[in-house]
């Protein structure tokens, strides 16, 4: 895929760094493999090109469980953070350090959500399908189309990505603005017969992962939300669902 995103939660090898390369996750045409030198390398495969691009080196004080991100566009915009910090930016290599301290962020967190993720799978589908079977067309008006449905869902989250954009650059009136698209979008319990993103997985009997990096230090104050650290909402796979 040229463009693309993803997150998911890496327990990386101990002792750090490894002897030699390994490859420690595969998924969609990306892989990511762990360096003897200490590094990432991020492989993307996009029709017959395969790329790949190196993070900076990651520091580890002890066995380490954290999340992974990568967002691309190829062929030169290539982000991954690790933790709270970017340790690759293919278009602003000013924001990568040297070196990363990562901690871990999920010590001895070895739950399997599989079972959970399943339930709520198919409460979202019966809850589309008793929809369906219980509605009554009112007169003038018409139910919206699956592409209507999937067009919406686009339309916000583009405009998720302009708020945090706006909000990032310091015109925090969007603030306000933003939290509710995202409250209407993942988890509005008003909305039939679902919120817009829940409607839309229960539509592709899909799964979803839902991210949500801190904003906030660990006394309250609050930093500057950073938009390069912000990978879009899109269809996932994978063990953490929103429930």
């Amino acid at each position: 895929m040229s463009e693309g995103t993803v997150l998911l939660m890496l327990t990386f090898p101990w002792p750090w760094p490894c002897r030699a390369r390994t490859k420690l996750v595969e998924r969609e045409g990306v892989a990511i493999f762990a360096e003897p030198g200490g590094s990432l390398t991020v492989r993307i495969v996009s029709g017959r090109q395969v790329v790949e691009f190196q993070s900076c080196r990651l520091v580890f004080d002890g066995p380490t469980s954290t999340n992974v991100g990568v967002s691309w566009k190829l062929p030169g915009s290539v982000h991954m953070i690790v933790g709270q910090t970017i340790v690759l930016s293919a278009d602003h290599a000013e924001l990568v350090p040297a070196d990363a301290r990562i901690a871990s962020r999920v010590p001895n967190d070895t739950r399997d959500f599989s079972d959970e993720n399943a339930t709520a799978l198919a409460r979202r589908c019966e809850t589309l399908a008793r929809y369906e079977a219980d509605k009554k067309a009112k007169k003038g008006r018409r139910e919206a189309s699956v592409k209507e449905i999937f067009d919406a869902l686009a339309t916000a989250r583009q405009q998720i990505v302009e708020l945090v954009e706006f909000v990032g650059e310091g015109r925090l009136h969007h603030l306000d603005g933003l939290l509710r698209l995202l409250r209407s979008t993942i988890a509005d319990r008003t909305a039939r017969p679902l919120s817009l993103l829940q409607h839309c997985a229960a539509i592709t009997n899909s799964p979803l992962l839902v991210f949500t990096p801190p904003i906030s230090e660990p006394r309250g104050r609050p930093t500057a939300l950073d938009p390069k650290q912000a990978f879009p909402l899109g269809p996932g796979k994978g063990r953490n669902a929103c429930r």
